[in-house]
């Protein structure tokens, strides 16, 4: 049987309370055996104990969902904390918001930061699990040119110590940046190898190896606790560009998430990455956006808005690693964010199926899902 996995409050929404979150809770459970509840962050501790206690009676096992390299309580982090691209400069967060701002986990004031938080909740007793979020590098995808990191210094010592030096890299970038066809080359670097001896690929090594190791450490502490680890990870078409290297997380998890949002407006979202290469492309080389976007699709072998799309990363993802793969399924409505139709949920929903994933991920948020698409979910994979 397909396992269902829930993400709930990811925000402490204005209409949300004790009775409310209990009822949305029990309305999901009546409709689909979920087996694990994804408990946001920040939020107020009578809404997670209201939730924990209906997670409790369902049979269902409590995740807290946390991002562990940006923020979880909504204000910023310390700017020095923040990753740097090739310039130097902090690299910002979409829409300047805490919790898509990353921080470097090669410095040491951040690495105490990250055990001191899952230290938090462990403690809080209601958890069974932890489901680590935000485990990444910035996409570079809106600016290639600068959000493409770390350099800190942190990390040019750590890299030196491997046996990497960053500046040729550095270098090698802003030769790059100087004419469109060194701009597409960069492109296409992102989603396959295009030189294994080549300087950029010792970066990507270097940057996969610093999110693995890192995940690998708070896993190891989330055990410790008696927790059980999920992971949200990009679309194995895009993990490449955010540093997750799917094979080697899989060893340190429990199960992992794909976020496969076929057409979804919002970082990791297939439309909103391919979009932003394609733009930043127009914007600095004087492509025309159809024909910018066609070179990212052509680049990136993804498809924007095609369910087969969903259906070919899911197969890719179960033959990358040997976690369970559960399928992260965008149901929510969100005005110019996720705006599929019922149609196209049910066609994405189809393909889904077709690709057999060990479980589900609805996401991202069940109070954001309609009722009507949990049925249709139920009626897909348990006729």
């Amino acid at each position: 049987m397909t396992r269902i996995a829930l993400q709930f409050l990811e925000s402490a929404w204005p209409d949300a309370t004790p009775h409310t979150v209990r009822e949305r809770l029990r309305q999901a459970c009546d409709i689909l055996p979920v087996e694990s509840v994804l408990l946001g962050w920040d939020l107020p501790p009578a809404l997670e104990e209201a939730v924990a206690a209906e997670a409790n009676r369902q049979g269902a096992a409590l995740y807290r969902w946390h991002p562990l390299l940006a923020s979880d309580s909504g204000t910023p982090l310390p700017s020095e904390w923040q990753t740097s691209g090739q310039t130097g400069a902090p690299i910002p967060g979409f829409l300047n918001l805490p919790e898509f701002t990353f921080i470097c986990p090669n410095k040491p004031a951040a690495q105490e930061w990250i055990q001191q938080r899952i230290d938090k909740a462990a403690q809080r007793g209601i958890y069974q699990g932890i489901f680590f979020d935000r485990m990444r590098w910035p996409s570079p995808a809106e600016h290639l040119g600068e959000y493409f990191g770390c350099f800190c210094p942190y990390c040019q010592t750590l890299a030196i110590r491997s046996g990497l030096d960053l500046e040729p890299i550095r270098r090698y970038l802003h030769q790059s940046l100087a004419d469109g066809a060194g701009a597409q080359r960069l492109i296409r670097a992102l989603f396959a190898p295009q030189n294994e001896t080549g300087p950029l690929e010792g970066f990507f090594r270097f940057r996969t190896a610093c999110i693995t190791r890192t995940v690998a450490a708070c896993a190891q502490q989330s055990r410790a606790s008696g927790l059980a680890v999920g992971l949200d990870c990009f679309s194995p078409g895009l993990a490449r560009m955010v540093g997750q290297d799917l094979a080697s997380l899989g060893q340190h998890c429990d199960w992992m998430k794909l976020m496969t949002y076929p057409r979804t407006f919002g970082p990791a979202g297939i439309p909103y990455e391919l979009h932003s290469l394609a733009g930043w492309l127009g914007e600095n080389y004087g492509l025309s956006k159809p024909d910018g976007l066609q070179f990212v699709i052509d680049s990136s072998r993804l498809q924007p808005g095609q369910p087969s799309t969903l259906q070919q990363e899911i197969s890719d993802g179960k033959s990358i690693t040997a976690a369970p793969i559960f399928a992260g399924l965008a149901l929510v409505e969100m005005e110019k964010v996720n705006e599929a139709s019922d149609e196209q949920v049910q066609a994405d929903l189809l393909s889904c199926k077709a690709s057999n994933p060990d479980g589900l991920a609805l996401s991202w948020d069940l109070w954001l899902i309609p009722p009507r698409r949990l049925e249709l979910t139920a009626k897909i994979f348990f006729p």
